[in-house]
């Protein structure tokens, strides 16, 4: 599950999520541009041509692009910034986002991306 994140330019794995789903990061291609999270720098990777499935009511949308995967130094953080890092999902940021027409009803929890 992604956090629509209007803020962040790029769709992004966070720690958590690579931890959980074992991106090996020492095999991939690094971003070749700075990438700044939450608490600084981190180690920001590339996966080109991952394929993001969106299910509708009319059935499913592929869009394939390219991901990005940062890693924290989890070792050099104090503990209470790593439990605060962990807890973030992953985003999908305006390199998606600006694809489409996103709407949200706080009242009713609904998010909408429309094509």
């Amino acid at each position: 599950m992604f956090l629509a994140d209007t803020g962040a330019s790029l769709s992004t794995i966070l720690d958590r999520d690579a931890m959980l789903l074992k991106i090996p990061t020492a095999t991939l291609e690094p971003l070749s541009t700075p990438v700044v999270g939450i608490g600084g720098s981190v180690r920001a990777f590339i996966v080109r041509d991952v394929k993001f499935i969106f299910n509708s009511d009319n059935g499913t949308f592929t869009l394939q692009q390219n991901l990005c995967v940062v890693q924290h130094d989890l070792v050099k953080l104090p503990a209470p910034e790593i439990s605060r890092i962990l807890r973030v999902p992953s985003v999908i940021g305006r390199d998606i986002l600006n694809r489409f027409h996103l709407s949200y009803n706080y009242q009713t929890g609904i998010v909408q991306l429309e094509n």
